[in-house]
């Protein structure tokens, strides 16, 4: 079974794959979605524990229950269009609102 980042780890992870959004991306929809992962929770996410989920890959893990999509972009664009049944946590709120993200599923943090 899998293990996924939390708390601070989380947050860390977010941030490292985060580092590549941009303003400019759009609401268009994602041109590739990122995902954190490690074996050790307790562990800090390294260029080696993130890695990149294209399109066709997060509509079969959304569809089998295995992710969850999550949205860091701010509201307004959120609300412009979004992946279907994401959640919406700007990514200046992700610290505060950890608790809302499941612990038994793969997190794909998406900007675009």
């Amino acid at each position: 079974m899998r293990k996924f980042l939390s708390g601070a780890a989380a947050v860390a992870g977010a941030a490292l794959l985060l580092g590549g959004c941009k303003a400019e991306d759009g609401a268009a929809g994602p041109r590739a979605a990122s995902n954190v992962q490690t074996a050790n929770a307790s562990a800090t996410p390294d260029e080696k524990s993130v890695r990149r989920v294209g399109p066709a890959e997060l509509q079969k893990m959304l569809e089998a229950g295995e992710a969850v999509a999550v949205d860091v972009r701010v509201k307004g664009e959120y609300n412009q269009g979004h992946i279907k049944g994401s959640l919406s946590i700007p990514r200046t709120e992700l610290p505060g609102r950890l608790a809302e993200l499941p612990k038994d599923k793969l997190l794909v943090f998406y900007c675009a």
